[in-house]
């Protein structure tokens, strides 16, 4: 009998600790994003721009259509959100080397240079956290995050309706994937 209560307070915490690590996650999140949004009203961006800087900037160069696929953008929006980086001079264009149909978005040194002035001190709030953690500890949270970036970027997401209110596919980010 005593083996049961003890497995049974192992699992309420194991539930607990769970929840409040959702719960961080959350938190972070919140804090991450409103820090981003300022960052975004700051430097005259929406947050689409910034996310396509971001997506160039993990996936290095992409055609428009690739670039469209991450962000679940359609053709149109993402000629206009090319025009706006370009205009801006964050993003070149240049053609496909062996398909002149195609487009190739590169990120300028430019805005390389200005995210990380202006991304400063968001990334020195983070080196100093990793800073204060030991090797072991690091490794830790490295497995983890990837482990949850994995697993939520291939988690089933809702169906997307269109202007007609029709279900359309949904496309991950991570693999660009389609399902419907």
């Amino acid at each position: 009998m005593r083996r049961r209560g003890v497995r049974r307070r192992r699992e309420a915490d194991a539930k607990a600790e769970v929840a409040e690590i959702r719960h961080q996650l959350r938190r972070f999140a919140l804090h991450r994003d409103r820090w981003i949004d300022g960052l975004c009203r700051h430097v005259g961006v929406s947050r689409t721009d910034y996310d396509a800087l971001e997506t160039l900037d993990e996936h290095g160069s992409l055609t428009a259509s690739e670039l469209g696929r991450l962000l679940t953008l359609t053709s149109a929006s993402v000629t206009a959100l090319i025009d706006r980086l370009e205009n801006h001079g964050w993003a070149s264009r240049t053609r496909h080397p062996e398909d002149r149909r195609k487009i190739i978005i590169t990120l300028t040194q430019n805005a390389w240079y200005i995210g990380q002035t202006e991304l400063e001190p968001y990334l020195n709030a983070v080196e100093s956290t990793v800073g204060q953690l030991g090797p072991d500890a690091r490794a830790v949270i490295i497995g983890f995050l990837d482990e949850l970036i994995d697993n939520v970027a291939h988690a089933s997401r809702p169906p997307t309706r269109d202007e007609s209110g029709a279900i359309r596919p949904t496309v991950s980010r991570a693999t660009g994937a389609t399902s419907a």
